[in-house]
């Protein structure tokens, strides 16, 4: 099989070997981000029969590769890929959720963690040496999560959050079993659940039914204190909302990225931001390669 790895993930030389030592011929295209053709590279794009990146199809048409069998993704959502040509193509595309949802995870649960222990104002205290204690400590133990998404990620984050009795609810847009929630819920009952939450985190991905899902009428639901993380897009919030409301957020992704320094958003008290970093781990190169691995020996490519 002809496989073209795109910039989107880097591969150490052993990788690159052993993808060679199994019968695969590797092609290397450092930026994913420019319109490539047979006159821009030194291959045939029609050979290609596997295709690994994020955002190559935004920029280089779907049908330069004629001969395309699957898609390895690099990210967990699928929102900067042509699904419907892919699926009338008959083409295999796959996502890298597994790959994320560990370090997502850990982010989400040191986010909460930090809200709930005032973390944020021993460190500035700390740096004005002022001893003050803080009579308005709360337990995680006890509080309502409300997760919208029951994927990979979704069940990460419960998994660890039930370790700490903190009661789950998944909502869901196509049900599947989840082991690690206490209960799961059609979306459709969103806006019955929202008001009883503590925290409610996004982790779904980018698709026509969940762009804009938390509005401002949504927003407004949310209980004076409860905190919502967005690790999925940034077109799933009403960003303005959020500064109408005071509600109390953390943000690692925006409508626009990087967010503008002019951005109201950064001078909000009551909004923590970290620029989109939540999958960052120096374990996902391996995760990842071990990801396509797999996908490649499951469709026999």
């Amino acid at each position: 099989m002809n496989i073209l790895l795109t910039g989107a993930i880097q591969y150490t030389p052993e990788q690159l070997a052993l993808l060679e030592d199994i019968g695969h011929k590797v092609y290397l295209l450092s930026d994913e981000r420019n319109l490539i053709d047979d006159s821009t590279v030194d291959f045939d794009l029609k050979k290609i029969d596997i295709v690994v990146g994020n955002q190559i199809f935004q920029y280089t048409p779907l049908s330069s590769f004629p001969n395309l069998k699957l898609i390895q993704a690099t990210s967990s959502g699928l929102d900067r890929m042509p699904l419907t040509e892919i699926k009338q193509r008959g083409i295999i595309i796959k996502n890298a959720a597994a790959v994320y949802d560990l370090p997502i995870a850990e982010y989400v649960l040191a986010v909460i963690l930090d809200h709930y222990k005032k973390l944020d104002q021993f460190h500035h205290q700390q740096r004005h040496k002022k001893w003050i204690k803080n009579r308005d400590m709360d337990e995680l133990a006890g509080q309502n999560a409300l997760i919208l998404g029951t994927g990979h990620i979704g069940s990460a984050v419960a998994k660890r959050l039930q370790a700490f009795d903190v009661r789950t609810t998944g909502l869901y847009h196509n049900h599947k079993p989840q082991k690690y929630f206490d209960r799961i819920q059609p979306m459709a009952t969103l806006d019955q659940a929202l008001p009883n939450a503590d925290i409610v985190l996004l982790s779904l991905p980018e698709t026509p039914d969940t762009l804009g899902i938390m509005n401002a009428t949504r927003i407004a639901l949310l209980k004076t204190g409860t905190l919502l993380i967005n690790v999925s897009r940034g077109s799933l919030v009403d960003q303005d909302a959020l500064v109408a409301y005071k509600k109390k957020a953390v943000l690692d992704v925006f409508k626009t990225e990087p967010l503008a320094a002019d951005d109201m958003l950064w001078e909000q008290k009551n909004i923590f931001i970290t620029p989109h970093n939540a999958f960052i781990s120096r374990k996902n190169q391996a995760r990842f390669f071990e990801l396509l691995l797999k996908n490649i020996k499951e469709y026999d490519l």
